[in-house]
């Protein structure tokens, strides 16, 4: 419980609650607004550590003014590897070959972070001989 927001999870939850509250749009009390659901689910998509966001409406009494919200939300896996090649041709570089390897790391300090590692190498010929790059990025 947090803010009046109930957290369900299946096994101990591997999110910290009041990351996943400040996602959430709707307080307890509120008038209910459409905007306001597009908004939750568009945040919590935009956090890339959920594969879907559902969001569902329920009448709480027999008068029907006021509802119960229902979040669900599927974690995408924690760790994410990926590996990328390509092969260019320009004016500039006669021809060039590129390998980027990648790591993802979701949720890492239960905060729904992302820590992302990549590191890129290229080899190309061009106009004024051969040539190669390296790189790495982390965000």
């Amino acid at each position: 419980m947090y803010k009046g927001i109930n957290f369900l999870s299946h096994d101990k939850l591997k999110y910290n609650p009041k990351y996943l509250a400040a996602s959430i749009f709707f307080n307890p009390g509120d008038v209910f607004k459409d905007t306001l659901r597009n908004l939750t689910r568009n945040h919590l998509k935009s956090l890339k550590n959920f594969k879907t966001t559902n969001i569902s409406f329920t009448p709480i009494n027999s008068s029907g003014d006021e509802l119960k919200m229902d979040l669900f939300l599927t974690p995408i896996e924690k760790f994410t590897t990926g590996f990328e090649t390509e092969l260019t041709h320009s004016n500039i570089r006669n021809i060039g070959t590129s390998a980027k390897f990648s790591f993802i790391d979701r949720n890492v300090f239960r905060g729904a972070e992302l820590l992302k590692l990549s590191v890129l190498g290229s080899w190309f010929n061009s106009n004024n001989g051969p040539g190669w790059e390296i790189g790495e990025m982390l965000l």
